[in-house]
């Protein structure tokens, strides 16, 4: 699986479960919501956002759903990480996905 098909099935499978579109995920991912359609018509995107993407995916994935088969999960770490990839929700909010 490539890195870009790593973070499409993310996308995919996150907004489906969290009932939220792709555009509104990758806003929270990357602070674009434009980003993820981009990534998906073949634009080039950085490891950084890559490996940021995958430590958001992983510190916000449902506990009540499998972590997708394939897809080697980061270590969830605390909420000061996600620092620098833009404005998250912070617990509780009504912005927190799920």
């Amino acid at each position: 699986m490539t890195h870009r098909e790593v973070l499409l099935t993310l996308f995919e499978r996150y907004s489906r479960r969290a009932k939220l579109s792709q555009a509104r995920v990758s806003t929270l991912v990357f602070n674009h919501g434009g980003r993820i359609a981009r990534i998906r018509a073949g634009r080039d995107f950085t490891i950084g956002s890559y490996e940021r993407a995958l430590r958001w995916f992983s510190n916000h994935w449902p506990e009540k759903y499998p972590w997708p088969a394939g897809i080697e999960r980061p270590l969830q770490t605390g909420w000061s990480d996600e620092a620098a990839v833009g404005p998250v929700a912070a617990p509780g909010s009504r912005r927190e996905p799920g």
